[in-house]
This record gives structure tokens, sequence and C-alpha cells, in this order.
């Protein structure tokens, strides 16, 4: 059965499969014999529990699936971790079913994560598979190292680490390896959207300098970048501004999901808006177009931000293009462009390139009001830009 589907040993410096791997086929021994009620031989178990290499490789063991995906052992086990809790099987079972809550059931199910509470806010398997998928060559040691190296932010400031891991974030982490050669290993797959691994938790515990659990916090490739704190409209008492303030308060009780944020979302309902880790209430934005569209006088706010904003690929693009920081004599202000500086950008490029194509010299007038954002367009329509193969 394990030769069959294949095993690949995630501590390997090679991703190679695997396959008989001995001690992989005595884990799946193991699972197979207590679901039929087989007893555990002695080989198996060490004083009724099983053995220390087992269960090690339990933690660190991923394998295919019918359809070829790569998948922790956690991703398939609940019914089995069921079956371990109720009988004389000796499992630690609270720390194996702690862990097994904090990833996905299956990739098809997308479970949610929302129970138990966990210091680390980067989904390690998640990060891990995504690396080895984005990054073809890469080895365990770089792996570890690139792992360890967006994990070294402590010492620093919210705002600065912040900006260091978004320079990691856009131009990949660079890893010395033999003489004067660096590995660069990118943390999100740009070309291929598909390629990177989204999800959504629902109700995330951490443990930090407090216990909090944000609403909602959005996941790419095991790494939170967006967090939502979400109101209700019918509690008279409770307004947007409250979820606003939660945020604030999350950023200093649990500071390290912060390091890798790209933005947050407060909502009450109704109202929807969002925002960077140094905006103040009042900078907070509403997305008001999903598409580029003029906005309606009335409108759905929670609708128009989800569609507007949450596609894979034009989350991917705000994260990438469409975020800077501005220092100032006292301060670092993280800013995200707002929903017309975006389409107006968009929509410039494209002329831009039709401009060039045709040969015109005319690619347009952008109209904008005071106020309303005009030199950090620019920006963003100039890196882009530069950015762009074609020009």
């Amino acid at each position: 059965w394990a030769g069959e589907s294949g095993w690949i040993d995630r501590k390997s410096k090679t991703q190679g499969e695997q396959a008989g791997d001995k001690t992989s086929i005595r884990l799946a021994q193991c699972i197979i014999r207590k679901i039929r009620g087989i007893k555990l031989s002695g080989k198996d178990t060490i004083g009724g529990r099983v053995s220390a290499d087992i269960l090690e490789r339990f933690k660190n063991t991923i394998c295919k699936d019918e359809n070829g995906n790569l998948i922790s052992l956690y991703h398939w086990t609940t019914e089995i971790f069921e079956e371990f809790s109720k009988g004389e099987f000796g499992f630690h079972f609270g720390t194996l079913k702690a862990a097994h809550d904090r990833y996905l059931q299956t990739k098809e199910e997308k479970a949610d994560i929302s129970k138990g509470i966990y210091k680390e806010v980067i989904l390690k398997d998640e990060f891990y598979e995504s690396l080895y998928r984005i990054n073809k060559d890469i080895t365990q040691d770089i792996a570890d190292e690139v792992y360890r190296k967006i994990r070294s932010f402590t010492n620093l400031e919210l705002i600065q680490a912040n900006q260091e891991f978004y320079k990691l974030l856009y131009g990949g982490v660079e890893i010395p390896i033999q003489g004067d050669r660096t590995y660069t290993a990118y943390l999100l797959d740009k070309n291929n959207i598909e390629n990177n691994n989204f999800l959504v938790a629902n109700q995330y515990t951490i443990e930090e300098y407090k216990t909090k659990r944000p609403d909602v916090i959005i996941f790419i490739n095991g790494i939170p970048v967006v967090v939502f704190e979400l109101k209700n409209a019918m509690k008279e008492d409770t307004t947007i501004e409250n979820a606003y303030n939660q945020i604030k308060n999350y950023q200093q009780d649990i500071r390290s999901l912060f390091y890798y944020n790209a933005f947050n979302v407060i909502c009450d309902g109704v109202n929807a808006q969002v925002g960077t880790i140094t905006a103040d209430f009042t900078r907070y934005m509403t997305w008001k177009s999903k598409n580029g569209e003029n906005p309606e006088d009335r409108f759905d706010q929670v609708d128009t931000l989800l569609e507007g904003v949450f596609r894979k690929d034009r989350l991917i693009d705000l994260i990438l293009n469409f975020i800077v920081y501005q220092h100032t004599e006292t301060n670092t202000i993280k800013i995200l462009a707002g929903y017309h500086q975006y389409f107006a950008v968009k929509k410039a490029i494209n002329s831009t390139k039709k401009s060039l194509k045709e040969k015109t010299r005319k690619a347009g007038v952008v109209w904008h009001t005071q106020g309303s954002g005009k030199s950090f367009a620019m920006v963003f329509y100039t890196g882009l830009l530069l950015k762009d193969k074609e020009l």
C-alpha cells in the first residue's frame, strides 16, 4: 500500500520518491492493523507505544493522494485519530490531535483549522509544500534556511519587520550556497497563480503575549497575508471602528502575525474597509468597484470588496505591485492602493502598450481630484512599466 502510492520524506535533501521506504511501510502497517483490529507486533511498538522513529516519521512524512497531490498524513487520518482515541493504542493522542487540527483534512475538503491554540503563525506544512512546488530544485537544507530566515524578525519594530518580509516576498529569499553563489527561493509563484496555495481560516487562535482569535485569516502558501475582523451590525453598541480597534490590539498582542501582513479588512456586516498596519481609522478605505466600473451611489460594500480584491490573481497583484512604504523623518507608513488607483493604473498600462504598438504617442489621460493620490498612482504606474517584460 505504501509502495503503491509512493512516499516522500520531506527531510530528504532531494525530493525523490522513497517508495518502499521501510519506516513508512511500518507506519502504514501500524495504521492498517489498528483499523482492522490487528494487534501490533513488538517491532512496531515500544512498551505499548508506537516507537519513536515511527512517531517522528508520522510528523514529517507526506504522501501522494489518488490524484497525485502531495498531502500530509494529517490530511486524511481524522477517522483514524478518532479510532486511536477510543482504543488502547498507545499514541500520545492529545499532541497529535492538536497538530492534526492545524492543517487541512484534505485538499478537496479545505477543512476549517479553527480549533486549538498555536504559537506559530506560519502554517509550516503548507509553507514547505509550496516552497518545494514553486522552487523545483530546492534542497531540504535551503528550505530550512528559508523558513528560519522569514521567522527572524523578532528584534525589529513591527513596520520594519513587515517591510523586510515584503522585500523577501517580492524579490525572493537569497540563501548563500557554495563559494560566492546564492540560491533564490521564491515564496509566491507570480507567473502561475494556481500554483499557489490559498487557504482561509476561521477563528484561528494564536498564543503570544496574549491569546487572541482573529475572525478570518487568509494564508497564501502558509503565510498569513490578510486579517479580517468582523463585527455584528445587529448590536447597537458595536461599530466598524470597534473592528479597527481590535486589529490594533492584535498588532500589540500577537504582533508576529503582522510581520507578514499585506493588509487588513474591517467590517460590521454593512460597511467594509481595507487598510494597512500603519493606517489610522480614517485611512481605512471602502473598495467601491469590482472590475473598474464607475461606483454606484448605493452598493453592497462587503460583496464589492470581496469580489473586487479577493480574486486570486488580483490579490497577488495587489500584494506585489500596489503596496509602497513611505519613509518620513519620524516614521514609516505602509500604503495600499485604493480602488481608483488600482484600476486607473491597470487601464493606463494597457493604454500605454496599445500606444507603443500603434506608435500614436498617446497613452491617454487619467483624471484625478485633489487629494486622491495622484503621486502614488504614478509610482505604481512607473513600477509596472519597469516590471513589464513587453515594455
